[in-house]
């Protein structure tokens, strides 16, 4: 009879708690063998959900041989698979090790990995405990009673369970989401939020790079080496503060398909290359980097230092790379770079962090995060500070001359009083960072900060956009009758009045015209109210980009420009 206290234990009670657990769709344990490789050698699950064949692919990525342990995230159809994996020293084994893994598969319903962490500690209790079997064979290992065949099954439907939360009343109440930790929830030892703190620290600024990318529903593809939890972790995090706040999608257009974000795939193998040429917007990882040499599957690949770089004498960042055909026969030496108002906003947004407590974890244990020690946690301003320019130049993107033009010129017409650089536009871009993290909740933990942070973010993109184009909306509206009596081109069309006979001439807009009355022109001012950098040619791209995404309209970006007297020098 199976365990009623075992934490494996669907839930099929009236209310659904944060914590509590998601129903079970299939639990399995895969073995390593080695003349066939990882075989399943145990599993139960309920009609209709598939097993053999694909999860101990998918849940025992390459390169595992080299770990004592890991947890793995997975997607397998309508389900967010969780395997635990030990690989523990065996001399009477062959290679001497002795390799198993323990998983589930739960429905997505309750969350982008379907809150598959809940099952992490029991799954790695049993693994520890089945590794003790290995000198028996399939068919004599016990099965857990907590995986037995009464056990599996879904909860069923509740009506207003998964309800969506009323609108957000303003920018400053952004849901964090209903599968994030609200205010001072403790958190249990592998929840992905633990780890978004060491996220912000391993990226620095190239967070950003990477929030812009999944909010254009990019496919975003993380190569790394075993173990993949902190990979897998990133992806989840990325996933949560790149979604799209349901406020918002009022004021986009097609908001059914542009915004629901994209979607987490956890780990990938090559089995998964059919399905990843198929999908948009999706985020992932993977240990094959054969994956990398296909830039034909993704748009963004992002290498993650190694475990060796802890150690380093110098931070290492991960490497962001633009899908391009030359991708295909090597890689270059140095990724894309962070702007300039991303830095800035960077060590604003670490600073800020500071008064807001961690949230709190039963339990917890330490992943190993890959970043060199850069003094304490808090001492965030080190890592762009001027006494790791070097670091600075590898991460941040040099000042354009235009940029250094206005900064000089800006300093020349005050009598140098501005000797620190800021501009009035320095200022404005400094109090509106501390705007979107501030929080009337005195509750209010690090992570949900962090998340509330970028919802904001997006909507600053989203709000003044949605005015653009709501005002050329309106003026174009009010401006139709004039445009269908004035004389607006060259060409012209023969028309016949049905009355009279008479044939009368219309002259019809030209191309180009055309071509300008469905721009919307994004100013500079545009620019700083999104909290952009005006003098990054990326951010100028990500704009056209996502207005072209979220209101099929093209937009006309104009970026910084310095002028003298009325006059522009450059």
């Amino acid at each position: 009879m199976a365990n009623e206290n075992s934490p494996l234990k669907p839930d099929h009670g009236q209310a659904s708690p944060p914590n509590s657990l998601p129903g079970i769709a299939a639990a399995f344990l895969v073995k390593f063998d080695h003349r066939k490789g990882y075989v399943i050698a145990w599993h139960e699950a309920i009609e209709g959900v598939q097993v053999e064949g694909t999860v101990e692919f998918k849940s025992l990525p390459s390169g595992l041989h080299n770990v004592r342990q890991d947890l793995v995230y997975f997607v397998q159809d309508r389900y967010a698979g969780i395997s635990a994996f030990i690989n523990h020293p065996d001399e009477d084994k062959e290679r001497n090790a002795n390799m198993l893994a323990v998983g589930v598969l739960v429905p997505l319903e309750h969350g982008r990995v379907g809150k598959g962490w809940l099952h992490a500690e029991e799954l790695e209790a049993l693994a520890r405990q089945n590794k003790l079997e290995g000198s028996k064979s399939a068919l004599q290992t016990p099965r857990p009673p907590e995986m037995s065949s009464d056990n599996l099954s879904l909860p069923k439907h509740r009506d207003g369970a998964n309800g969506h939360a009323d609108g957000y009343k303003n920018l400053r109440a952004m849901s964090t989401g209903s599968d994030f930790p609200q205010g001072t929830h403790s958190l249990t030892p592998h929840h992905p939020a633990t780890k978004l703190m060491d996220t912000l620290q391993l990226f620095g600024p190239l967070i950003f790079l990477l929030y812009r990318a999944a909010l254009l529903r990019k496919r975003i593809l993380f190569v790394t080496e075993a173990p993949v939890e902190l990979a897998c972790n990133i992806v989840y995090n990325l996933s949560v503060v790149s979604s799209f706040p349901r406020s918002l999608l009022p004021y986009i257009s097609g908001q059914h398909s542009a915004g629901r974000g994209s979607r987490p795939l956890f780990n990938v193998g090559i089995m998964d290359i059919p399905a990843l040429s198929s999908e948009d917007g999706w985020i992932a990882c993977t240990t094959d980097d054969v994956l990398a040499s296909k830039p034909e599957l993704y748009d963004v690949v992002v290498f993650l230092p190694n475990e060796d770089a802890q150690h380093a004498a110098k931070k290492q960042y991960p490497k962001i790379l633009l899908s391009s055909p030359e991708l295909m026969k090597s890689f270059p030496k140095h990724g894309i770079r962070s702007t300039q108002r991303d830095a800035v906003r960077y060590l604003s947004l670490m600073r800020g962090l500071k008064r807001y407590p961690p949230s709190a974890v039963a339990n917890p244990k330490p992943v190993q995060i890959p970043m060199a020690q850069e003094g304490t946690t808090d001492d965030t301003a080190s890592i762009l500070s001027t006494s790791t320019i070097a670091s600075r130049k590898e991460v941040v993107e040099s000042a354009s001359w235009s940029q250094v033009a206005y900064t000089s010129l800006l300093w020349w017409a005050s009598a140098g009083a501005r000797r620190d650089g800021l501009s009035e536009d320095d200022e404005d871009d400094r109090d509106r960072d501390e705007m979107l993290l501030s929080s009337d909740d005195e509750n209010v933990t690090k992570e949900v900060a962090v998340v509330g942070y970028f919802r904001r973010l997006t909507g600053l993109v989203v709000s003044v956009l949605s005015q653009l184009t709501q005002d050329e909306d309106d003026t174009a509206g009010s401006e139709e009758e004039d445009e269908n009596t004035s004389e607006i081109g060259t060409g012209s069309v023969v028309v016949e009045d049905e009355e009279t006979g008479e044939e009368h001439q219309h002259l019809l807009p030209e191309a180009s015209q055309q071509s300008q009355d469905d721009q919307t022109e994004i100013t500079p001012e545009d620019m700083m109210s999104m909290a952009l950098d005006v003098w990054s040619a990326s951010d100028r791209k990500f704009v056209e980009e996502f207005a072209q995404l979220y209101w099929q309209r093209q937009a006309k970006v104009r970026g910084g420009r310095v002028e003298c007297c009325g006059v522009r020098i450059l």
